[in-house]
């Protein structure tokens, strides 16, 4: 094969690649240029992500990732293989959903040619100090003890390598919610092993009472598979999750439940049973759905809303999903509810309608249409949390800054930030559903199982306030 050519200036010495080309014969460019543009659609989308994530120019990335990353990992006398440059974009994209030291590990079984020359190519030192330039927050550190973000998260039950603090705001909500009563839960079709360990785990810490609805057999078998004992628990049977919906929803009604949890069924399955008109579990508040987050870079625990319910809510809707996070916040006992209404700016803009209602949100807290927090907005997300980012636009106000509680303009942007805060910044996320009779425990089985403590541990304080303010009406 030719050797490549001398360094070309002009524009072939600003994009490397051009300098192969006066040795490409015409023959290998016609017999691997399908193959070429296959490899570029798969690899330009992933070196986007990479300078997105390391945050870079997207050209730097592409540049850094297709020309510099595989150009080092070949003899550089060698024009590179379609075989090499598949095996380098593979290798370097395992490298990006791992910890480093994982991916290291697995380096032979994708891409056993080129193993022998990563070995000792960068030492454990440089590794964990690419790592921290890659991940860490422009100008800090990565913190110590800290995970590789990007790490896929373990199991139920693993252990983690993480520090002592990683879920310390999750372990002091668990510990003050075991200090209250326990709340009976009716909890819907818990067919799996993470469904059902989540309700055992939670009863064994006294958080909660669960009654088990759903296939009595099917129960039974996973309890006894995964060595669960579910003896103390009350039983009652039914069919399917359709059936164990609609059947946790009449234990509700019936005043023999305070909570709702959804087990191993569709979380619309449960949610249908709910907002039944006749059957379900509506009240006069509209419905939403609130992330209790649990950031490690961040002091407070942050309340996002609405991420999963409403879609795109109108102002009417926005109120009630207001007040819901407000209670909320007052039930967790926070002493100062600061509500930060985000858009994509903090000034309001007629063309924007987010910025609209953001500010009509603040003047009906103004006239005591929304009560029991402080209101602001329109506030972009930085100078919502970040106190340097809100003295730098000037803005002065309790909210600015100091947020902990955020209102999201619609359901696609509160699941972006939800998501970019679980899997960008290691953050645990607790859910739960409010406005109607009962607080409704939604949980995943992609949960840790701190978050799915820490949902429960919300449950229990919220019914909690709910008994609270019942004994107050009463007298």
């Amino acid at each position: 094969m030719n050797t490549p050519p001398a360094l070309a200036t002009g524009w072939r010495a600003a994009f490397p690649p051009a300098q192969w080309l006066p040795s490409y014969q015409g023959a290998w460019l016609g017999r691997d240029a399908v193959a070429g543009v296959t490899l570029a659609a798969y690899a330009i989308p992933v070196a986007l992500a990479y300078a997105t994530l390391a945050g870079l120019p997207p050209q730097y990335g592409i540049y850094c990732y297709l020309v510099r990353r595989m150009i080092e990992e070949l003899k550089p006398e060698s024009v590179p293989s379609l075989a090499a440059l598949k095996a380098a974009v593979k290798r370097q994209a395992f490298v990006l959903a791992l910890d480093e030291e994982r991916a290291i590990e697995a380096l032979p079984k994708l891409a056993p040619e080129m193993h022998h020359r990563r070995k000792g190519h960068r030492s454990g030192a440089a590794r964990h100090e690419h790592a921290r330039r890659a991940d860490a927050v422009p100008g800090r550190a990565l913190p110590a003890g800290r995970g590789h973000p990007r790490a896929r998260r373990p199991g139920p039950g693993a252990e983690v390598g993480m520090s002592a603090n990683r879920h310390e705001k999750y372990q002091r909500l668990i510990e003050a919610a075991k200090a209250l009563e326990p709340v009976t839960t009716a909890v819907a079709h818990p067919c799996d092993e993470s469904s059902l360990s989540g309700a055992v785990d939670a009863a064994k810490l006294g958080l909660i009472k669960p009654i088990l609805v759903g296939p009595k057999a099917k129960i039974e078998a996973v309890a006894k598979q995964f060595n669960l004992d579910i003896s103390r628990y009350e039983l009652v049977d039914a069919p399917h999750s359709h059936a164990a919906a609609a059947k946790a929803v009449e234990l509700v009604n019936a005043g023999k439940a305070e909570a709702l949890m959804k087990g191993s069924l569709h979380t619309d399955e449960l949610m249908a049973e709910v907002v039944k008109k006749d059957t379900g579990l509506r009240t006069a508040r509209r419905i939403s759905h609130c992330f209790v987050m649990d950031v490690p870079t961040h002091p407070d625990a942050l309340i996002i809303s609405d991420a999963a319910v409403n879609i795109a809510p109108t102002l009417e809707d926005k109120v009630d999903i207001v007040q819901n996070a407000i209670d909320l916040a007052r039930a967790l006992g926070r002493k100062e509810v600061r509500v930060a209404i985000l858009s994509a700016m903090e000034t309001v803009n007629p063309k924007v309608p987010s910025t609209i209602e953001a500010a009509a949100l603040c003047k009906m807290a103004d006239r005591g249409q929304i009560t029991g927090g402080i209101l602001d907005g329109p506030l972009a997300l930085d100078n919502a949390i970040s106190p340097e980012a809100a003295e730098i636009k000037k803005i002065a106000s309790p909210v600015a800054g100091r947020a902990n509680v955020l209102i999201v303009p619609d359901l696609e942007a509160g699941n972006m930030l939800a998501k970019s805060l679980s899997f960008l910044a290691g953050a645990d996320s607790a859910g739960i559903v409010l406005g109607a009779k009962v607080p409704i425990i939604l949980t995943s089985r992609a949960d840790s199982v701190e978050a799915r403590l820490a949902s429960c541990a919300v449950a229990v304080f919220v019914a909690q306030a709910r008994r609270e303010s019942a004994a107050k009406a009463i007298a």
